[in-house]
């Protein structure tokens, strides 16, 4: 088909000039979508789900390992304890097999301190039971207390 010309039924044709286009105004901050002047290629979606998950595991990876690293401490920090707790044990009974009456009488008639005639040692009883009182073998002297 031949082109028809528009000018010869007096109609002027419209000429289209090309806007110019004007450089963009810079920006005071790089985009996000530039690094140093280059453009970064924008990633599948997949390659974006698996960075995620690939973060996520090195997340979870590292949290475990820093709770039983915690663990571990708290294992040692536990056995301490026991092994102070059995120090303490040791020593509380050292002490209290110094105080028995048996060793007191040796250490005191050591010393002549008492004359000692026997050692009478009292039973566990129950709480509700009447231990009657002790006897004396020798007098003991009574000294009012403003005599002393």
């Amino acid at each position: 088909m031949p082109r028809r010309e528009e000018s010869v039924r007096g109609v002027r044709p419209v000429t289209r000039h090309a806007r110019p286009v004007a450089a963009p105004a810079p920006a005071k901050f790089p985009s996000s979508g530039t690094r140093g002047g280059a453009r970064v290629r924008h990633q599948s979606p997949l390659a974006r789900a698996l960075v995620i998950f690939g973060i996520a595991i090195l997340l979870v990876v590292s949290g475990t390992l820093y709770a039983g690293h915690e663990q571990v401490r708290l294992h040692q920090l536990q056995y301490q304890l026991q092994q102070e707790q059995s120090k303490f044990a040791f020593s509380v009974n050292n002490v209290s097999a110094l105080s028995a009456p048996a060793q007191i009488l040796a250490h005191a008639s050591s010393l002549n301190l008492v004359a000692p005639v026997t050692i009478t040692q009292i039973v566990a009883v129950s709480l509700n039971t009447v231990v009657p009182l002790p006897h004396f073998t020798s007098p003991v002297a009574q000294i009012s207390r403003t005599l002393r």
